[in-house]
């Protein structure tokens, strides 16, 4: 299709994520491809695949507060009435656990047809993919709406100590048993909306989340920019004072608000100084990541101890100098090789508002199942040093934003690859490459498409570690890398930016792989995105849909629960601390850059403070002490987190992305120094100080 009005937007959105790619040597396909299973299509009417429901992701019907019952509840049931303001406020909302015993957790995520945003065009956000949750993620975050809040004396992200004092006028809660727990966070109004009596107020966990634990939030205290305080809600009210016996629905909810009351009276709260309060479960293991276990099993399986063959496709050669043979000069790369392979697919047909592209492929019981294969592209960079007898190791590269494993030919991989006897492969991360850039565009305009990126992704997981498993068995027999001396013992991940952030679930997935490189890295997307110079046009395609900036912060945090199965939020403490079931435990070193303006480094600190087995290393930061962490000492066996500070100021608070000077999100890949210590974790295990022991702050 010819791309018009805001289809074109899409463009500068791969455009801006050129930070990612190599400075010039790879040009990036800043266009729409369609090479993949990934690519989206306008369908013509007729579904290609009749097992899939081809319910168009539509739902219409009803306005989201359609008037009041007595007493204050909304007519419109999938709104909770709670916070009558915004329809599915406070967030995450008890209201949409539907019990369900079959579940880990004893429910079913189950929002009404009304309950998320619609479009422009009155249609929407179709809420039957959510119900594959049976709580919600790890990195949710919590948001009310109080209008014209002063939110001047709640803690933000510099200051998250406070949210622990005692006197806190926001208390989050984990329950343990009888008791509760108290939980770090930090507070932020929504910068993207001008007007004081719309903005969101965002309570974001300093923590990540515990799988399938049930939490407490309370709210007291609050006033408005005129001092005056809020009142709580007519329904609040009502369950505070035991007085809904008039109301079914609401009835039936006493006894969980009794339970929440009780629970905080333990905590000397008490339900007079409540403004509002709630609870809400986050989701089991089992909900967010037992079918890509699966997948990866019975893929694994598939195809065998030693994988599918390796077919290539194309080798150019390079001399490191003129040498009068007319092959082209590169200084570091001796051969650039593309191939295919053949891998099983997950994947199907769906339509979704007029068009279509892949989700995954369910059988009856929701369980993902084998669709035929798939022809899986890959890049391999064999650098000039392997004309010598020493041995060389073998790195896996995840790519940027949107690009592809072409980038794995970029100039500072064929650095370390030359400098440290390494040979680099890749391919792409299948549901967000740059073949998917059309129907990320798509579903930006429509989120209900979300649907296409959260499951595709399962795929590009999948693909990405059958060719792990693939390259480590077969790689040594290519002929194209005859006489060369392979180590595939020597056998890591690397990946930046997006590479960095999936590369934390390739990591916690990968049976082959146990030490990585997570560079620039981040976390939870519902958090990055806000904070990131790269998704102003993503933005915009979903402002163009969805205007109001309460209902784009609702579909954040809604397509976050979708891309929870793969978004490393949720498999980070499943990295060290507890692996997965039959898979080995891993190392890693994460490498982000301070002020970075792509990928918000406070993300890593969350990780950090979650305490599963990642720490910040010593001299993390020499401008302010991280709150809540326990710095680890050089050298260190294990996984770690060191910051490189290329003169780049630290963000003012909030869920804007930084501007201060030239974005340094590049740098660290670039720099000697960073591309030592990663080399000598992957072959030792063990991180060195490569900084001098004041931090490392590169001249």
């Amino acid at each position: 299709m010819r791309l018009r009005g805001p289809l074109l937007v899409l463009c500068s959105f791969a455009a801006a994520c050129s930070g990612d790619d190599d400075d010039g040597v790879v040009a990036r396909d800043a266009g729409v491809t369609t090479r993949d299973a990934g690519a989206i299509e306008r369908d013509a009417g007729t579904a290609r695949d009749a097992g899939v429901a081809q319910d168009g992701g539509v739902v219409d019907g009803g306005s989201r507060d359609g008037g009041s019952r007595d007493g204050g509840t909304p007519v419109n049931d999938d709104c909770d009435p709670l916070m009558p303001t915004v329809c599915s406020f406070p967030w995450p909302s008890n209201l949409y656990l539907a019990e369900d015993a079959e579940r880990v957790t004893g429910y079913t995520l189950r929002f009404g047809a009304t309950t998320l945003p619609a479009s422009t065009a009155n249609l929407h956000v179709n809420p039957a993919p959510y119900e594959r949750m049976d709580g919600y993620g790890p990195g949710q975050p919590i948001m009310v709406h109080f209008p014209n809040l002063d939110a001047s004396g709640l803690p933000d992200e510099t200051d998250i100590g406070a949210s622990l004092a005692a006197d806190a006028n926001i208390l989050l809660y984990a329950v343990d048993g009888a008791s509760l727990r108290r939980v770090p966070y930090f507070a932020e109004l929504d910068a993207h909306e001008a007007d004081p009596a719309v903005r969101v107020l965002f309570v974001r966990p300093a923590v990540l989340l515990d799988e399938e634990t049930r939490y407490v939030v309370a709210m007291r205290g609050l006033v408005d920019t005129d001092g005056a305080a809020y009142a709580p809600s007519d329904v609040f009210a009502r369950l505070v004072a035991n007085d809904t016996d008039g109301d079914p629905a609401l009835a039936s909810r006493q006894a969980r608000f009794d339970e929440i009351f009780t629970l905080l009276q333990t905590q000397n709260v008490t339900r007079a100084e409540l403004l509002i309060a709630w609870d809400f479960v986050v989701a089991s293991s089992d909900a967010m990541h037992g079918r890509l276990l699966a997948m990866r099993d019975e893929a694994l399986t598939t195809i065998g101890a030693d994988g599918p063959p390796l077919k290539v496709t194309s080798t150019q050669q390079y001399v490191p100098a003129d040498d009068g043979s007319g092959l082209p000069v590169n200084e570091n790369t001796r051969l650039r090789i593309t191939g295919t392979m053949t891998v099983p697919s997950y994947l199907t047909d769906k339509n979704i508002n007029g068009f279509r592209s892949t989700v995954l492929n369910l059988d009856a019981n929701g369980d993902a199942v084998q669709n035929g294969t798939r022809t899986l592209r890959w890049w391999m960079l064999v650098p000039h040093s392997t004309t010598s007898t020493r041995a060389h190791g073998i790195l896996q590269y995840g790519h940027g934003l949107l690009g592809s494993g072409e980038q794995t030919w970029a100039s500072h991989n064929a650095v370390v690859a030359n400098t440290h006897d390494y040979i680099y492969f890749g391919t792409n991360f299948t549901g967000f490459d740059e073949d998917m850039q059309l129907a990320v565009g798509i579903a930006s305009r429509g989120l209900s498409g979300f649907e296409w990126i959260a499951d595709t992704l399962h795929q590009g997981m999948i693909d990405a570690l059958m060719l792990g498993r693939t390259m480590q068995r077969r790689i040594a027999a290519l002929p194209e890398l005859a006489n060369v001396n392979i180590d595939t013992t020597d056998f890591h991940y690397s990946g930046i930016s997006q590479g960095g952030i999936f590369g934390g679930t390739y990591m916690a997935l990968s049976t082959d792989v146990t030490r990585g490189h997570l560079g620039v890295p981040g976390t939870n997307y519902s958090l990055l995105l806000h904070r990131s110079v790269d998704f102003a046009p993503f933005f915009s395609m979903i402002a163009m849909s969805y205007p109001s900036t309460q209902d784009q912060a609702i579909l954040l945090a809604a397509i976050q629960l979708l891309w929870d199965s793969t978004d490393s939020a949720s498999h980070y403490r499943h990295i060290v601390d507890e692996p997965y079931a039959n898979t080995p435990t891993h190392q890693v070193i994460l490498a982000p850059a301070k002020g970075d303006h792509q990928v918000a480094v406070i993300a890593n600190e969350i990780v950090a403070r979650t305490d599963v087995g990642i720490p910040l290393m010593e001299n993390y930061d020499d401008e302010r002490t991280v709150f809540g962490v326990t710095p680890a000492s050089y050298p260190r066996v294990g996984s770690g987190v060191v910051l490189y500070d290329f003169g780049n100021a630290w963000p003012a608070p909030g869920n804007s992305p930084p501007t201060d000077g030239a974005d340094p999100h590049g740098q660290p890949r670039r720099l000697p120094a960073h591309n030592a210590q990663m080399t000598h974790f992957f072959r030792t295990g063990v991180i060195v100080d490569v900084c001098g022991g004041d931090g490392c702050h590169p001249d």
